[in-house]
């Protein structure tokens, strides 16, 4: 860590690690690229919004958008919905999830 990083962003980047401690169990160690790609997903957002959040869960939400990612051709707009659980994805957020993948566009 930088010794420049705000309180807020070594919060973050402490929910983030504890996150990325939990990809074993959800079969993710392998995932090329995660701890690049769970940085830069949670990069922006308030570690306030984190704080609360099961590791586990943080973890899942950035695998599943990944997923749905995975799948896109160029151009096409990938809109998921669901209510993940812990028996179908390995995970639950106790919430209803809309997962959006589309082009980078103004």
């Amino acid at each position: 860590m930088s010794p420049r990083q705000s309180p807020e962003d070594r919060l973050r980047a402490d929910l983030v690690g504890a996150a990325l401690a939990q990809a074993p169990a959800l079969g993710a160690a392998a995932v090329p690229e995660l701890s690049e790609l769970v940085d830069l997903y949670y990069a922006n957002v308030a570690a306030e919004d984190l704080v609360d959040q099961d590791p586990l869960d943080v973890l899942g939400v950035a695998l599943s958008h990944r997923q749905a990612a995975a799948v896109r051709e160029p151009g096409e707009t990938i809109v998921r919905v669901h209510t993940p659980t812990v028996e179908e994805n390995g995970w639950s957020n106790g919430h209803t999830s809309v997962e959006i993948v589309t082009d980078d566009m103004p």
